[in-house]
């Protein structure tokens, strides 16, 4: 049976209680060649994995996004929605150095201190491979669709170039394989006012 509640207007941007999980990659090797020793992904789903395991639709977020796809892409996720959990068997994880569960600068190291500026830069590939593990751990062989946008639309765009066997259908939106000199231009517009705010501490805050 679906919760209703999960669904419910006033709450869609809050993950319910309970509905975030965190599963252990293990050691993870970065495309850079950084390791990280211990790496998690945090995850949401709805719907059901049917016997067959054959219905699994991954969500991929943007920049600002985290798990929680059933509250900022709720015009697409829900009862009687374009990805229906009545259907599919739906799946969202925060990216690998998204600081919303999963591993990131924000994660503690053993002395109890955040990483910070000490996390390496994971790439589009990393996220994905992350990704890829997380379904292995999950026993789900293949993907029906992966779907995102923007940031989301590029880890689709590299699952189907890096997991073809794994991915039935892609559906990528407000995305692209590659940034233009504009696009470049205004990321590193937005970069320079983080990185000029005093409060940024060179990322190391508590």
């Amino acid at each position: 049976m679906m919760d209703e509640g999960l669904f419910q207007e006033n709450e869609r941007l809050t993950p319910q209680a309970g509905s975030r999980h965190v599963t252990g990659l293990g050691p993870f090797e970065l495309e850079s060649g950084a390791r990280l020793e211990n790496a998690d992904l945090a995850w949401e789903s709805w719907g059901t994995l049917n016997e067959s395991r054959d219905n699994a639709v991954l969500i991929c977020h943007a920049l600002s996004g985290d798990s929680h796809a059933a509250g900022w892409w709720s015009r697409m996720v829900g009862p009687g929605r374009a990805i229906d959990p009545a259907e599919h068997f739906i799946l969202c994880s925060n990216v690998l150095g998204g600081c919303q569960g999963s591993t990131g600068p924000g994660t503690l190291d053993s002395d109890g201190v955040r990483l910070g500026s000490r996390f390496p830069f994971p790439s589009i590939g990393d996220m994905v491979r992350a990704q890829a593990i997380l379904l292995d751990r999950l026993s789900i062989p293949r993907l029906r669709m992966a779907a995102g946008g923007s940031m989301g639309g590029m880890q689709v765009l590299e699952w189907a170039v890096r997991f073809p066997d794994r991915l039935d259908r892609a559906w990528v939106t407000a995305s692209c394989g590659a940034h233009s000199p504009m696009q470049i231009g205004f990321n590193e517009t937005a970069r320079q006012a983080v990185l000029r705010d005093p409060k940024w501490r060179g990322g190391d805050f508590p």
